[in-house]
């Protein structure tokens, strides 16, 4: 059997109309997305969670301190931090007067008091994306938890709408 050129040609065609245009997400459904920061509090907040208006960056030297992968030794028992990882660094702020300290000279605000972030983050993660700067005002949940040196982390959950789970520090909780 020959290959004619209208034959290959055709072939070629078929094969590219089969290849997508656009950008292929690793999320398969849409459903599967999650959140970790918030612009408004959510309705109903985890029991024992706290709800934090920081300053989030990984544009800060703090930030890369944590940037290479350490291990993460929480002082607390079962705390199971398995598939959580440093997002960035925060300082809490308060969301109304952020504003005038941004403005104000670093010599008489002082320099924030920045913690590393852990959160549940994968591709189905919407509004971050660990190759772009970040740097915002924006609202975490979850809770502050000591390290086995004394330092301290900020476990940051993540909320699917889709199915009202919250993927927390130590399981996946449905509707509080």
């Amino acid at each position: 059997m020959r290959l004619d050129r209208r034959a290959l040609i055709a072939g070629l065609g078929v094969t590219l109309a089969a290849i997508p245009f656009r950008p292929l997400s690793a999320c398969i459904h849409a459903g599967l997305h999650a959140r970790i920061t918030f612009k408004d509090v959510p309705d109903e907040v985890p029991e024992g969670f706290e709800v934090r208006h920081v300053h989030l960056t990984n544009q800060v030297p703090e930030f890369d301190e944590w940037r290479a992968a350490q291990q993460v030794d929480v002082a607390e028992k079962d705390v199971e931090l398995r598939g959580f990882s440093v997002i960035g660094v925060a300082a809490e702020i308060n969301p109304y007067i952020y504003w005038l300290t941004r403005l104000l000279p670093k010599n008489i605000v002082g320099r924030p008091n920045y913690i590393p972030i852990l959160a549940p983050a994968s591709s189905c993660t919407r509004n971050f994306s660990y190759e772009e700067p970040l740097d915002e005002e924006t609202i975490l949940i979850g809770r502050e938890l000591t390290l086995a040196n004394g330092g301290s982390v900020f476990a940051a959950s993540s909320y699917r709408q889709s199915d009202d789970r919250w993927e927390t520090y130590n399981s996946r909780l449905g509707r509080p």
